[in-house]
């Protein structure tokens, strides 16, 4: 999957394990990939529009099954409302606060003030720590984390994950996303057939390798694919004063790494 050399093979490999499921619309996609998702896995959009939407439906189910409180709210930076119980997810990393750019929380408590208690929450292990977040930071920095970005969920695993297959996907993104899952990987598309959703597949990694040639796109996917394995420990929170330099340090990170097997062949499928 790394260098995309055959996603044809590719994709009718991931169809023949069960791992591309076909939707007839954009709100049915939504609909089964917000009633399938469960605490602990991860769900991967091309777009923030789309994580969007995709955590509204969520939180409106979550509401309705009485998981989470929506009398006492706050508004986040997605402009959602966020209540107990709710999960979020950090987009900045503040080390007076004890929080980490991408790092998810589960919402306890909400002051009248708007100030946000919640526990720290990694790979649907139990709250190990709690911490304070001031409105002022919900608002500017915090978005519900239910679905994210390829960015978003870079670095992560979790028991099962969610791909959700867009015209403005990438092939980098398609790899990040569909690695994150120990037990399974699950790419869903909008098509209404087999051949439609192929189709789409193929295009967005011959687009992929088209865009950037083909050396680049394979150096790219080949990094991508790179020390992805997250730590079980906390990311590091950078002391006062370095906040500046913390982007460039992961994405230095993130193009570092060292060459370990790909997740998807310990899952059979290394192609």
């Amino acid at each position: 999957m790394r260098d995309r050399r055959d996603p044809t093979a590719l994709f009718d490999r991931l169809r023949e394990c069960g791992r591309v499921v076909l939707h007839g619309s954009e709100e049915d996609r939504r609909d089964a990939v917000g009633a399938a998702w469960r605490p602990g896995e991860v769900i991967s959009a091309a777009t923030n529009d789309e994580a969007a939407a995709i955590n509204a439906r969520i939180r409106a189910l979550r509401v309705a099954s009485g998981a989470v409180a929506d009398a006492a709210t706050v508004t986040a930076a997605d402009g959602m409302s966020v209540g107990v119980g709710d999960i979020i997810q950090a987009r900045r990393n503040d080390g007076t606060l004890g929080v980490a750019n991408q790092e998810n929380f589960t919402v306890q408590q909400i002051d009248t003030d708007g100030t946000v208690w919640a526990a720290a929450r990694r790979d649907g292990q139990n709250a190990t720590r709690t911490v304070r977040i001031p409105a002022s930071y919900v608002g500017k920095d915090v978005q519900l984390g239910y679905a994210s970005t390829a960015y978003g969920v870079q670095g992560v695993t979790a028991a099962s994950a969610h791909t959700v297959l867009e015209p403005s996907t990438s092939g980098a993104g398609i790899y990040v996303g569909m690695t994150r899952g120990r037990q399974s990987n699950t790419l869903h598309i909008v098509g209404a057939t087999t051949a439609d959703a192929r189709e789409q597949f193929i295009n967005v990694l011959e687009r992929d390798r088209a865009d950037r040639g083909l050396a680049a796109a394979t150096r790219d996917a080949r990094e991508a694919g790179r020390d992805l394995a997250p730590s079980q420990k906390p990311r590091p929170i950078p002391p006062r004063g370095v906040a500046r330099s913390t982007h460039a340090a992961q994405l230095a990170d993130f193009r570092r790494g060292h060459d370990e097997p790909s997740r998807l062949s310990a899952h059979g499928l290394g192609l």
